[in-house]
């Protein structure tokens, strides 16, 4: 079968091109522009990838190599040009859920699915990180890079596929787990939902599709869980105490993943969190750039607030130069904003990145209105990507502040590109 993934070099599609290639699948990917994330298949030279998606380019590859079944993100819009050419070709398309979906049922996998607001890259990676650690065959898509295999692997041994099920586009809907984890719940993603009980509700008909699901009562409480046998409430005091990571929110997280691999594996509980002491992190959450400087993908106000927490923990009152991420989702999130960044010494607000951007009727919020809502307005100064901006955090690094930079958007890449290969000797 010869698969196309649309869009290889993002987060959700390239893990699932690794495990397409493990299935024993011709894969030829596309990617709009060279990232980062690409470099992840240099190990995997029989997976063709170009740059550039047009379809002269994929009527190029399937006048050559039929192509079977064109897969690509949920955000790709319906006038995209090899969509249009799958479409019209009669080529079999669908997003990511589907062929995942088809993994585990011709491979007889048994599906751990962490969903949830916050905290599903970190709880993934952590469930990933225990099974390798203790020799157990696993198979899994994290929806990240990490320091300590691939991030994306079938395992034609293992009994388990790990994923982290996003509920953009409502994809966790899509599954029907042996095992659930939810790290956290709060609105998000106005633009894959209509309101707050939408939301909500769609989290009670995933934990209704999932054998077992194990989360806190908070989440609980909030969702209006109807407690049965398939939810389990883990303890919180518990949890905050039985780690040694920096972070509230990590330790929970951390707690979440040990607590589940000892309930499937057997492994004693005692073990597992001892493991989950050495775990080494992922990239884009609390991840060392440099010296004294972050990158963290938190854009949102719970997010913010967890990460401040764990540098406050450390002694730091971090500079923090944020990136909000989507004019919609600012929109509905504006009276969450409130103390969120109470620990930290600065702020510099970026402007909005808009991404997926449905309702351009909308008017774009200014960093000083979210900056008001917030009450940060007295630490708070406005920049933009660019000489002046880099200056200033080159400034506070050498004055000796410690800077995170928090961004879903293209704020990252720019803090790498202008950061990494200058600050990494200091």
């Amino acid at each position: 079968m010869h698969i196309y993934v649309s869009g290889i070099g993002g987060v959700g599609l390239g893990p699932l091109a690794k495990i397409g290639n493990d299935a024993g699948f011709k894969v030829t990917g596309s990617n709009d522009k060279p990232n980062k994330y690409l470099k992840s298949f240099e190990a995997r030279p029989n997976i063709n990838i170009h740059i550039g998606q047009t379809r002269e380019a994929i009527a190029k590859i399937h006048a050559n190599d039929p192509i079977d079944w064109f897969v690509h993100t949920a955000a790709l819009p319906n006038d995209h040009p090899e969509l249009e050419f799958a479409m019209s070709n009669s080529i079999k398309t669908s997003k990511r859920d589907e062929f995942i979906n088809m993994i585990l049922k011709h491979h007889k996998l048994k599906l751990i699915a962490v969903c949830g607001t916050h905290g599903k890259t970190s709880t993934t990676a952590m469930l990933v990180w225990l099974f390798l650690q203790n020799d157990l065959p696993v198979s899994y898509s994290i929806g990240t890079n990490i320091s300590f295999g691939e991030n994306g692997k079938l395992d034609p041994k293992s009994e388990f596929f790990i994923y982290e099920a996003d509920e953009f586009d409502k994809n966790m809907l899509k599954f029907n787990p042996h095992t659930s984890l939810i790290p956290s719940c709060d609105f998000d993603h106005p633009d894959s939902y209509a309101d707050v009980n939408d939301y909500k509700n769609s989290f009670l008909q995933f934990i209704d599709q999932s054998v077992t699901t194990h989360t806190w009562s908070r989440v609980a409480n909030y969702l209006d869980v109807k407690i049965s046998s398939n939810v389990r409430l883990l303890d919180e005091v518990a949890a905050n105490n039985a780690t040694t990571l920096t972070g509230k929110h990590m330790r929970q997280n951390a707690f979440l993943a040990a607590s589940v691999f000892s309930k499937i594996t057997g492994i004693d509980m005692e073990s597992s969190l001892g493991c989950i002491n050495e775990f080494p992190g992922t990239e884009r959450r609390f991840e060392l750039i440099a010296k004294n400087l972050y990158s963290d993908y938190a854009h949102h106000p719970v997010e913010i607030k967890a990460t401040i927490q764990a540098m406050t923990e450390l002694g730091i009152n971090p500079v923090v130069i944020y990136q909000p991420h989507q004019n919609i989702r600012q929109h509905e999130l504006l009276d969450k904003y409130k103390g969120c960044f109470e620990g930290a010494k600065q702020v510099i607000w970026l402007p909005t990145f808009l991404s997926r951007e449905s309702d351009s009727k909308l008017p774009i919020l200014s960093s000083q209105t979210l900056a008001k809502a917030a009450d940060s307005e007295g630490i708070s100064n406005y920049g933009q990507m660019g000489s002046k901006l880099k200056a200033a955090i080159k400034q506070s690094l050498e004055s000796g502040d410690t800077v995170v930079c928090l961004t879903g958007g293209d704020f990252d890449p720019w803090i790498r590109n202008n950061f990494l290969a200058s600050t990494t000797q200091n």
